[in-house]
């Protein structure tokens, strides 16, 4: 069993468990996703801010600067993150795989957004006042849904929480059998829902950046304040903030553990058939030099209803 985690270390960065669900979500549509990353950038960009021509011109360079990165640099590391990922579960997973998880995403993930912050930084330090109100508005609107099951009675908010864990276990593993979904289900029950706090934290985070982008900021004060809150979040963590989160990654990582030690062998290889696409297709994608997809403009025109939507 996972032995009580150092506080330095599972107070890192959440990249990790955000990799660990896309692992065990869909792969099916990864390249494509992957190729069409400008455009799908591109359109969130616009969501939040509405972006005008300028902007909009100067973003599309910042993007493809991104992802000609991206691809030549960053994805034969994903290749290897997956092979060495593959190894590990063929066996059941340890503290050591989970310290070794966190450490690989911190590697992975420091120098993509060292890389992405300046880009951003530069976008928002050219809002006007009509243009942060906008943003105002969907990172609200933004809030709303994605914490509306809290509006549910508690245990409606209990069957919606296991009902997403075993859905995102289901992906990773195939059909999980009844032992599995009690695990799953007690670990879910006995841990503390945190959705109320983390909508507070996420509230104090976004007013803390509009706050700063009212006062029209330079590039460089934007970059410093992105630096905190994307690379060292745990500086604007409350105490009470700071051990929820703590506890329910550590909570996490026990029902990773323990539905991993129930897996039978064909959910090992549904598993790890999983694993293999995701290094094929990003194996494939590194070999690209030029991609083959319709430009922006055209997508914009295609999906002019959604676009605004943030499809």
């Amino acid at each position: 069993m996972l032995s009580s985690p150092p506080t330095g270390r599972i107070a890192r960065n959440t990249a990790t468990l955000v990799v660990i669900s896309l692992l065990l979500g869909s792969c099916s549509t990864f390249q494509f996703l992957y190729n069409q990353l400008d455009w799908i950038l591109l359109n969130r960009a616009d969501h939040y801010v509405d972006l005008n021509s300028s902007q909009r011109a100067a973003l599309e360079n910042d993007v493809a600067a991104l992802q000609e990165w991206h691809r030549n640099t960053q994805l034969t590391r994903y290749v290897a993150l997956l092979e060495e990922l593959s190894i590990r579960t063929q066996k059941p997973l340890t503290d050591t795989d989970f310290i070794w998880m966190e450490e690989e995403m911190r590697a992975l993930y420091f120098p993509l957004m060292e890389r992405a912050i300046p880009p951003i930084a530069r976008l928002l330090s050219t809002l006007d006042d009509e243009q942060i109100e906008y943003l105002k508005e969907q990172l609200d609107e933004d809030l709303e849904e994605k914490y509306e099951y809290m509006q549910y009675s508690q245990a409606k908010r209990l069957e919606y929480r296991i009902d997403n864990a075993i859905d995102q276990f289901e992906g990773g593993y195939g059909d999980l059998d009844n032992q599995q979904e009690r695990l799953i289900i007690s670990h879910v029950t006995k841990s503390t829902d945190t959705g109320n706090l983390t909508r507070t934290h996420r509230m104090l985070v976004n007013q803390q950046l509009l706050t700063l982008l009212s006062k029209h900021p330079s590039q460089q004060e934007v970059e410093s304040h992105l630096r905190v809150i994307w690379l060292y979040p745990e500086r604007n963590y409350t105490e009470d903030y700071r051990h929820n989160m703590k506890v329910a990654k550590f909570g996490y990582y026990q029902m990773m553990e323990g539905t991993h030690d129930l897996a039978s062998q064909p959910q090992i290889d549904f598993l790890n058939k999983k694993l293999l696409g995701y290094r094929q297709d990003i194996a494939e994608l590194s070999k690209t030099d030029k991609k083959t997809t319709i430009s922006c403009n055209a997508h914009y025109s295609k999906y002019a209803v959604n676009y605004k939507k943030g499809c």
